[in-house]
């Protein structure tokens, strides 16, 4: 796709670091000259509500999808207005992220509505550019108590500003190049997505209701797990699991100084398999045992990890250690994926997604004998480990290609490469064999 792309005549420093040397006929300025800033205000929490009442609001990022946002509440007096066609950037954790004003929005203090001077700057390139800036909106950002840049560290942010003719042919280039990469990237989370799907479908086949295919079945009593082989045991996770739901110690007591036990808050540092923890405490008030099954009770609720050291938990996690007569601790383990569905039934109504010691405990639990649940793990581990591997490879050409997008858009809007010349090739489908190559 950029084989053929060539640099630029001639080139001059850009008097940034980071930018290094632009084109020569370039300009160099700040973005607070091309384009005009509106930093968004919180109203009362009184004007906002679910009912269609007002313009469509947007606090944050929450509601960003890939183009443009999809607002979930609305304000009858907002204090910023973002005009339609509007750039709209997050400016709070995590700061960067970009949408495009379909219509009127009324705007909270994590965004900022920016609307380029038309005689200076196509919307669309500005779109673009802004993706490159993401670099030093973090460098901006860094020192602050939480991830945020004001209206000034944005204002200050370097601009590149090529003749309009040129930002329209640039735009064009990446507006075909990004649509054919983000084309592929929605097909790789498709197959991600089913493969996932049949992953969940198989576990919970071989675990509510073993590997006979021709078991008598019972009622499980339970509308969404089904029925399940007669001959197994009904019970509640509590009677075949101790519980150690996590507490929180003191902030002195935690440190990124390897001193005391590892310590986990919640699921952030979760891995494959094992977590890979970040911080230490000295004193824990709840620690998990080695090979205990760790669970997160806040959002997400559901994710597990095995413990594979002592660690300190916080009250994001709950830590399951099976009792060995009853169950086995990789039958726990594909059960507790089983049960995601239970938790976060438990999890509604709640103000944030969060599960208590009682809601884990009285998850309903299948317990086969011993011997069939080691043949079910047995099962399991081949079926899921080909699962597995597929959707990592998946995952890893995804990464891989955001990677090259990325890249490809900071080569063409900082005029590393020159595609004046191929943007005007009919359709731009010359240049790479047409959309079917």
């Amino acid at each position: 796709m950029t084989a053929d792309l060539k640099p630029y005549p001639s080139y001059k420093p850009s008097g940034v670091e980071w930018l290094g040397d632009v084109p020569t006929h370039w300009e160099v300025r700040r973005l607070k000259q091309a384009v005009t800033l509106m930093m968004g205000q919180s109203p009362p929490g009184d004007e906002c509500s679910e009912k269609p009442i007002g313009l469509p609001f947007l606090q944050g990022c929450a509601e960003f999808g890939e183009r443009n946002p999809s607002p979930v509440q609305f304000c009858r007096a907002p204090q910023k207005v973002s005009p339609i066609g509007t750039i709209l950037l997050s400016v709070r954790a995590p700061v960067g992220r970009l949408n495009i004003a379909d219509q009127e929005y009324g705007i909270g203090r994590g965004l900022c509505a920016l609307l380029p001077h038309k005689r200076i700057l196509q919307t669309a390139f500005a779109r673009y550019h802004l993706e490159v800036l993401e670099h030093g909106l973090r460098l901006a950002s860094t020192g602050s108590t939480y991830d945020a840049v004001s209206v000034g560290d944005v204002g200050n942010q370097p601009l590149l500003v090529p003749p309009l003719a040129e930002q329209a042919a640039i735009s064009r280039y990446l507006d075909h190049t990004d649509g054919r990469i983000r084309r592929y990237l929605r097909s790789r989370e498709r197959l991600i997505k089913l493969l996932r799907e049949y992953r969940q479908a198989i576990v919970h086949e071989a675990v509510t209701r073993g590997l006979d295919p021709d078991v008598p079945l019972k009622s499980s009593g339970v509308e969404w797990l089904g029925e399940v082989s007669a001959h197994w045991e009904v019970r509640r996770l509590k009677q075949a699991v101790t519980l150690i739901m996590g507490q929180s110690p003191p902030g002195d007591e935690c440190s990124d100084k390897p001193i005391g036990l590892p310590f986990l808050q919640g699921c952030a540092e979760f891995g494959e398999r094992n977590p890979s923890p970040v911080q230490f405490c000295r004193a824990p008030q709840k620690v998990s045992p080695m090979g205990s099954i760790l669970l997160s009770v806040r959002a997400p609720v559901g994710r597990l990890n095995i413990v594979d050291q002592k660690y300190g938990i916080g009250r994001g996690l709950c830590a399951l250690l099976p009792h060995k007569r009853v169950l086995q601790t990789a039958f726990a383990r594909y059960h507790l994926e089983v049960l995601e569905h239970g938790l976060r039934l438990a999890s509604t109504g709640s103000t944030y997604d969060a599960v208590s010691v009682g809601d884990v405990g009285n998850q309903p639990l299948l317990v086969p004998p011993l011997a069939e649940q080691a043949a079910i793990v047995a099962y399991l581990d081949k079926q899921t480990a080909a699962i597995d591997a597929a959707m990592a490879r998946t995952q890893r050409e995804i990464e891989l290609l955001s990677e090259y997008r990325t890249r490809l858009i900071a080569d063409v809007v900082t005029g590393q490469v020159d595609v004046r010349e191929v943007a005007e090739l009919s359709h731009l489908g010359q240049c790479d064999g047409g959309e079917g190559s």
